[in-house]
């Protein structure tokens, strides 16, 4: 690990095989205050490649596989809602997921679970950097 890097660690995998991923964080861009950047990381270990989109239809990330870690995103900041479905068939697999993006900060949107049990299936937003979660 590079020395004054900021890194999340997910725990990912089945029952009885579990392993660690790496996502690297990384600072928002100089002159990004009129704007917020997401990416999206496919840690639902059974779930299909799936597509993000806004809530106008606008698909943002696309064929994020799992353990996959897509580019950032800029987006406008400001009130969204996230859609999330299967990339091959369309199929909305999560419920909409609103947001509220501060400007000149980056954001990672986890999906965790497994893609066969809607209720253990769910979305987690956090801004990188800057906060510590301990999510179950």
């Amino acid at each position: 690990m590079p020395g004054a890097s900021i890194f999340t660690i997910a725990a990912t995998g089945f029952p009885g095989r579990i392993e660690l991923i790496q996502v690297p964080d990384t600072l928002p861009p100089p002159q990004s205050n009129t704007s917020s950047f997401l990416r999206f990381v496919n840690l639902a270990s059974d779930a299909p490649p799936l597509d993000l989109a806004l809530e106008n239809g606008q698909t943002i990330l696309q064929n994020i596989a799992y353990k996959d870690i897509s580019l950032y995103r800029r987006l406008t900041p400001g009130a969204h809602t996230l859609t999330f479905s299967v990339s091959a068939s369309g199929l909305r697999i999560l419920p909409f997921q609103p947001i509220e993006l501060e400007p000149a900060t980056l954001y990672t949107v986890y999906t965790i679970g497994f893609s066969n049990d809607s209720a253990q299936r769910r979305v987690v937003v956090l801004p990188d950097g800057l906060i510590y979660s301990d999510i179950v």
